[in-house]
């Protein structure tokens, strides 16, 4: 698929309009007068609505933000299917406020299943990756975050492919993980994020693996 004109080197096209909103079923963003499809065949395997509500929370809040289109995506008129939808609520009561509470992981479950939270304090950075691993499919979905003065100043959501061995080496040594050669960039926030809608986005993008989030964040007892 063909990327948007002004798409950076990552693919991410920086978001500028007046307005912005969302339709749900099935997922649309009209950004100004434009209108995307985002649930594209071979977009995303994993599109969220509950996420793009928060990142056009975010954009609406100031923060820049940057998303991966394809030309392929413009549709001349809205999509509406009627049908009933029962977004999820999310309790964050029981999740840390400081990042300065923020304590290192590596969890991997007895499944192929693989959840990896990393935290770099020396470079306030937050790593996640989360691998649905296959017999010959080695995918992580990666969120990188950068934290300073108790706020998310940065936040971008990856999907990276692996080879096998690249996999096994990640497994046995998930602290010194390599970027993968194959990183399609998503979407991207720079700004001054809060820490309670972190929780909420990354929530979103590992649900799956919620109790995990969850135990990384888990206020002391």
């Amino acid at each position: 698929m063909e990327l948007l004109e002004n798409a950076d080197k990552y693919g991410l096209t920086h978001i500028f309009c007046s307005k912005i909103f969302m339709i749900e079923k099935p997922l649309q963003l009209t950004i100004d007068e434009k209108i995307y499809l985002l649930e594209y065949p071979d977009y995303v395997q994993d599109i969220n609505k509950d996420l793009y509500k928060l990142l056009i929370e975010e954009f609406r809040n100031g923060n820049q933000l940057f998303l991966r289109l394809y030309k392929q995506m413009i549709i001349s008129k809205p999509i509406f299917q009627f049908e009933k939808y029962c977004g999820k609520n999310i309790d964050l009561s029981y999740l840390e406020k400081e990042t300065s509470n923020f304590k290192n992981i590596v969890y991997n479950p007895n499944n192929n299943d693989k959840f990896i939270a990393i935290v770099d304090i020396e470079k306030h950075f937050i790593h996640i990756y989360e691998f649905i691993s296959q017999s010959d499919d080695y995918k992580a979905k990666y969120i990188h975050a950068e934290y300073m003065d108790n706020k998310i100043v940065h936040l971008d959501y990856s999907i990276n492919q692996y080879t096998r061995e690249e996999y096994k080496s990640i497994i046995n040594c998930p602290y010194d993980i390599e970027k993968s050669d194959s990183h399609k960039k998503i979407w991207r926030l720079d700004g001054k994020i809060s820490i309670e809608k972190f929780y909420s986005i990354i929530l979103c993008m590992f649900d799956k693996n919620e109790n995990y989030i969850k135990e990384l964040f888990m206020q002391k007892e």
